[in-house]
């Protein structure tokens, strides 16, 4: 395993990627699995950061972080498990979509609106606490999410949108 430790500063966690820059990123050119660490003082992962990584398996987020934005784990398709504090109050769309290995994650309980596809496509989910905050559950949210068994919705949510659990086939108790 190689060990990559990411800060804010040198290597611009909250500078946003697109399809088109994703392969400078160090992480794209290690063709081995890695562990990546944080140091406490990073805020913010940028957009795509992690896009197509298929070589993390966990992930433990900074006590520090705040915002993860659009796409920044989406395609990792061996990430297993999140580990998530609190003080996350923002997630951007697609952001955790088509991790079909991601089993595990704990919500922080700062979150007031999973976003649009956010856990799209990820088909390992079988159960996910939701925060007690929550009040919007986005378009697709967990659409294609083929292990979702039962979900609590807390009395918070005020909006559940279009298509938020299509095609969870397993999906049989919602309290």
């Amino acid at each position: 395993l190689q060990k990559i430790n990411l800060t804010a500063g040198t290597n611009g966690l909250s500078t946003s990627y697109n399809k088109d820059t994703i392969s400078t990123l160090p992480w794209n050119m290690v063709k081995k699995d890695i562990v990546i660490s944080f140091d406490n003082d990073v805020k913010s992962i940028g957009s795509y950061m992690f896009y197509e990584c298929p070589y993390i398996e966990f992930i433990k987020l900074p006590e520090s972080l705040i915002d993860i934005g659009s796409y920044a784990f989406s395609k990792a398709v061996n990430l297993k498990e999140i580990e998530m504090f609190n003080n996350v109050y923002n997630i951007g769309e697609s952001a955790f979509s088509d991790c079909p290995s991601l089993a595990k994650i704990n919500l922080s309980e700062s979150l007031t609106i999973i976003p649009k596809k956010c856990f799209y496509a990820s088909s390992a989910i079988s159960s996910i606490k939701l925060p007690s905050k929550l009040e919007t559950i986005s378009e697709m949210a967990f659409a294609y999410c083929d292990s979702i068994n039962n979900i609590f919705i807390p009395n918070s949510v005020r909006f559940i949108n279009d298509y938020a659990f299509i095609n969870c086939r397993k999906l049989n108790k919602i309290t």
